[in-house]
C-alpha cells in the first residue's frame, strides 16, 4: 500500500472518531460544520476505496511508441512495464509482436495485461521503410572496345535489392555521347520504393585493324603454342637469344614451378599471349563464359608473375576450328566478338609449320615454313614448344637464318601488329 493511502487511512480514522465523539457529546455543533466534516470524510473514504479496490494498473511502453526502421534490419522490442500501488507487475504483460522487417509497411506491437479481471492494453507502432537503393553489377567489362563496322551487343547486368530481390526488369539504359569515338551507357535501376542507383559502361569505337598493313609486309612473327615446358621452352629461348630475335609465346595455364620460365620469356623481351587453361577442347569450349573467365584468370596470373598485362590471345585450334561446335554451337562466332569488345586481340596464323602433325622431321618443318613465306604480307608462323617437340627445336635456327639472309624482318607480336585471323567456321 502506498504511503498516501496509509495517510488517508489515518486521517479517515481520526475524522471518523472525531465525528462519532461529536454525536455522542452533549456539545452542539453548527450544522454546516458537520456537513463539511462529513463531506471531507466521504471524499477521503471514496478516494481510498477507488485507489485500493477500483483503480486499474497502467502499461508504460519503454522507449518510443512510434518507431521507424529500415527494411531488412532486425527488430528488437524494448518491452513495457507496469506497476500497481508501488508493486511491479510487468511480468503479467503479454506481448504480441507482429513485425515483418522483410516487407515495408506499418506494424503493431501489442501489450496486454489482465489483473483481477481488469484488462489493460497499449500498443507501439513500427514503420518498416525501404531507403536502400538496389545494387547493379555489370556483366563483362566496364570499358568495352567495339569495332566501327559492328554494333555493341549488350552483355547484361544483375540488379539485386534487399527487399525486392532480383529486379533486372527495372533498369533504364541511357546513351550519352562523350566524343566522336566514345560514348557511355548509364544504367539506372529502381526498386519498388523509388530508390535508385546508377552505373556506367564506357564504349570505345575503334577502327578494325587492317590485315593488309603494307608497312609490315615482309615481317616474320615466330609464335609458339602450348608451353611453357621444361623440355623445350628454355632451349628455344636460348636459340632466340643467340640469334638476337624476338618471338611470341601463347601459353596455357601453368603451375608454380613454371613461373620462372614465364618470367624469363618476358625478361628476355619476348611477347606473351594467352592460349587457354589447357588444350582440351571439351573444357575450353564448353561455354562462352567459361573461356572468357579463363582469359581473365590467365591475364591476372601473368600480370602477377611478370608485371606485364597482355591483350594477346590465340584460340586453341584457331578461330576457324570446327571441333568447338561439338561442345557449344556458335561459340567461336561469339568469342571472336567478345574478346575484341573486351580489349583483347586474337591471332591465328598464315603459315603452319605442321610441327604438331604432318611434319615428320626437322627438314619438313623447315620447308613448310620457308616455302610459305612472302614479302607481300606479314607472316605469322605457327609452331609449338610442348615437351618432346625436337623437330621445331632442330629447325628453328635454320628458319631464323633463312629469314635474315633473305631480307625478312623477325619481330614479336605487339599492339601495332596486323591481326592475322581465319574465317570463322562455328
Amino acid at each position: 500500500m502506498k504511503i498516501l493511502n496509509i495517510v488517508e487511512v489515518v486521517i479517515i480514522i481520526i475524522l471518523f472518531s472525531f465525528t462519532l465523539s461529536l454525536f455522542m457529546s452533549r456539545r452542539k455543533l453548527k450544522i454546516y460544520k458537520i456537513v463539511i466534516l462529513e463531506l471531507v470524510l466521504l471524499l477521503l473514504v471514496g478516494h481510498f476505496t477507488y485507489d485500493t479496490f477500483i483503480k486499474k494498473p497502467t502499461i508504460t511502453i519503454i522507449g518510443e511508441k512510434d518507431i521507424t526502421i529500415e527494411a531488412g534490419q532486425e527488430y528488437v522490442d524494448q518491452g513495457a512495464k507496469s506497476d500497481l500501488h508501488g508493486r511491479d507487475i510487468s511480468s503479467l504483460i503479454e506481448t504480441n509482436i507482429q513485425v515483418d522487417t522483410s516487407k515495408i509497411g506499418d506494424y503493431k506491437v501489442l501489450y496486454k495485461l489482465v489483473y483481477k479481471n481488469r484488462i489493460v492494453e497499449n500498443e507501439r507502432v513500427v514503420h518498416v521503410i525501404d531507403t536502400t537503393p538496389p545494387t547493379i553489377e555489370l556483366i563483362g567489362n566496364n570499358t568495352i572496345n567495339v569495332p566501327s563496322n559492328s554494333e555493341y551487343q549488350e552483355e547484361g547486368y544483375i540488379v539485386q535489392d534487399s527487399v525486392d530481390g532480383e529486379i533486372n526488369n527495372n533498369v533504364e539504359i541511357k546513351k550519352e555521347e562523350i566524343s566522336e569515338n566514345q560514348y557511355k551507357l548509364i544504367y539506372t535501376a529502381r526498386d519498388f520504393s523509388g530508390n535508385f542507383s546508377s552505373i556506367e559502361r564506357i564504349i570505345n569505337i575503334i577502327e578494325p585493324i587492317k590485315k593488309e598493313d603494307k608497312s609490315k609486309n615482309g615481317y616474320v612473327y615466330l609464335t609458339f603454342d602450348d608451353g611453357p615446358s621444361f623440355d623445350m621452352t628454355p632451349k628455344i629461348l636460348d636459340i632466340l637469344k643467340e640469334e638476337n630475335v624476338k618471338a611470341t609465346f601463347f601459353i596455357i595455364n601453368y603451375k608454380e614451378n613454371k613461373k620462372d620460365l614465364v618470367k624469363r620469356i618476358v625478361e628476355e623481351g619476348h611477347s606473351i599471349g594467352i592460349h587457354g587453361n589447357s588444350h582440351k577442347y571439351s573444357e575450353e569450349y564448353k561455354a562462352v563464359d567459361s573461356y572468357v573467365n579463363t582469359i581473365h584468370v590467365m591475364e591476372e596470373k601473368i600480370k602477377s608473375d611478370t608485371g606485364i598485362t597482355t591483350s594477346l590471345i590465340r584460340f586453341p585450334g584457331g578461330s576457324s576450328n570446327t571441333i568447338s561446335s561439338k561442345y557449344c554451337e556458335g561459340i567461336m562466332s561469339k568469342l571472336s566478338k567478345i574478346v575484341l569488345q573486351n580489349g583483347y586481340r586474337y591471332f591465328d596464323w598464315n603459315i603452319d609449320s605442321e610441327d604438331s602433325g604432318g611434319a615428320k622431321n626437322a627438314d619438313e618443318v623447315y620447308c613448310n615454313v620457308v616455302n610459305g613465306l612472302s614479302k607481300k604480307r606479314p607472316n605469322v608462323i605457327l609452331m609449338h614448344d610442348f615437351n618432346g617437340n625436337k623437330k621445331t627445336l632442330e629447325a628453328l635456327r635454320n628458319i631464323i637464318r633463312y629469314c635474315k639472309n633473305n631480307g625478312y624482318t623477325i619481330d614479336k607480336i605487339s599492339d601495332d601488329t596486323p591481326m592475322i585471323t581465319h574465317k570463322i567456321a562455328n
